[in-house]
């Protein structure tokens, strides 16, 4: 009996035993779990420490050089700048005592400067290439030959208004051709004290060509 009871003791003991090495495994099967997971936390915050280094690094060679062209731009002399930076209305004004008379700065749809003569002069068409440009872009081509004004020898003399004639034929026939505004206008102030119903001519009138 006390053999039996003695057994019976024994194999409550085992029997708890291997329950609590259940329990235990169960507990070691959690906290491998556990460690692959945490793992892989640590493998992804060590990927993202990577990445921000480079970012760390990138923005300090970012920074070096910013204060690379800082020192360059304070050590420069006062009012040097570059070829980009030049705006179109510094260009007008920079560009205007090269050319023979006075120029109109226009941007053509080319990216390229034209500064045109509007001086009725004989002048060159300035073409100012865009930065960057290669090297001999800029040219500069003569404008055609505008027409040459009447002689001091033409100065005095007068026409007598036919049937059909017109302030826009005189110009023609006194002005080799040009019946431009400021030729029409010249007609009109030589003779305004004629011209009672603005251009119209009546046969007979005498008119001054200046």
């Amino acid at each position: 009996d006390q053999l039996t009871r003695e057994n019976a003791r024994l194999e409550g003991e085992l029997k708890l035993a291997r329950g609590e090495l259940v329990q235990l495994q169960e507990q070691v099967d959690q906290l491998t779990r556990e460690n692959a997971r945490l793992e892989g936390e640590l493998k992804l915050a060590r990927g993202e420490l990577v990445q921000l280094q480079e970012q760390v690094d990138q923005l300090t060679r970012e920074n070096a050089r910013l204060e690379g062209e800082l020192k360059l731009a304070r050590s420069a002399p006062s009012g040097t700048v570059t070829l980009s930076e030049i705006s179109l209305a510094t260009l007008t004004a920079t560009a205007a005592p090269i050319s023979v008379g006075s120029a109109a700065a226009s941007a053509s749809s080319s990216g390229q400067i034209n500064l045109n003569p509007t001086s009725p002069s004989p002048q060159a068409a300035i073409v100012m290439a865009p930065p960057g440009a290669p090297k001999g872009a800029t040219s500069a081509q003569k404008s055609p030959a505008t027409p040459q004004k009447s002689s001091p020898a033409a100065a005095g003399r007068t026409h007598t208004v036919r049937s059909g004639d017109t302030l826009f034929k005189l110009a023609a026939q006194y002005y080799n051709g040009d019946q431009s505004a400021a030729r029409m206008n010249a007609l009109r102030q030589a003779n305004r004290d004629v011209l009672k119903n603005g251009d119209a001519l009546a046969v007979g009138m005498t008119l001054k060509i200046p």
